[in-house]
């Protein structure tokens, strides 16, 4: 039997990030946890990202690092520009999937879920190929928006 307040209790897993963010993040949270042997259901909840012009985007000490795609920090970047950018991680969800598998278990840890639940030690394989389309156009529908 489970105590109140356990994994066990725990039926969705609400995932908050930049809109633009979140259709890799989502796929990511669903490939590491199907993988995991964890049966959770991950609600995306998407958080509205500022405009570079706006007070809270003022580049800050850790924003001074150039992203390589425009030569500017993220935060400075449009909505438009950090698609673009997420776009090109996109096109390589596989290969990302692969080489983020020590945050995963490290994720997994952080979050209390037990060595036991995390499957066996091992890349996440890639999820189907529709899922991939669906982050694509989740990524294109986002831009059409702004």
């Amino acid at each position: 039997t489970s105590q109140p307040g356990s994994d066990d209790d725990v039926d969705v897993v609400m995932l908050v990030s930049s809109e633009f963010h979140l259709p890799r993040a989502a796929y990511f949270f669903e490939a590491i946890f199907a993988h995991a042997g964890i049966g959770r259901t991950i609600t995306a909840c998407p958080a509205p990202t500022p405009s570079p012009d706006d007070d809270k985007m003022r580049p800050r000490a850790h924003d001074a690092a150039a992203d390589s795609s425009s030569g500017r920090g993220i935060n400075s970047q449009t909505l438009a520009e950090r698609i673009d950018g997420e776009r090109r991680f996109v096109a390589k969800l596989d290969k990302q999937l692969e080489k983020h598998f020590g945050w995963e278990r490290k994720t997994l840890a952080a979050a209390g879920v037990l060595e036991g639940e995390m499957g066996r030690y091992g890349p996440a394989p890639p999820l189907s190929d529709a899922r991939k389309d669906q982050v694509r156009a989740e990524l294109e529908a986002i831009l059409l928006t702004t």
